[in-house]
């Protein structure tokens, strides 16, 4: 049995941002679009600071997806992700630079 969660994971520089502290592990929850979890990461070859993001995207709608992880893998975008991002942290921004997804 495979265990998918309803997690994707992005990676990103981080330009600018108004998030408290992005160099701290932190957890943002949405009553409406789920949860984030950031992992800051080491500096980029540039000296930038890496962030990885572990966000939910069963909820990208407001309301849980009735679709399994694993079907709707595959459709998930990065701009699904991204979108997913800004939903569940609505009170903050990130300006970011060179985005990898995993």
């Amino acid at each position: 049995m495979q265990l998918n969660p309803p997690f994707d994971i992005s990676s990103f520089t981080v330009v600018k941002s108004n998030f408290p502290d992005l160099r701290k592990i932190a957890a943002v929850h949405s009553a409406m679009y789920g949860a984030m979890y950031i992992f800051p990461r080491e500096n980029n070859a540039d000296g930038q600071p890496v962030v990885r993001l572990y966000t939910q995207v069963d909820k990208m709608t407001g309301s849980k997806s009735k679709e399994l992880p694993w079907e709707a893998k595959d459709r998930v975008t990065a701009n699904d992700i991204m979108e997913a991002d800004k939903r569940v942290r609505s009170s903050t921004h990130f300006d970011c630079g060179f985005l990898m997804y995993i």
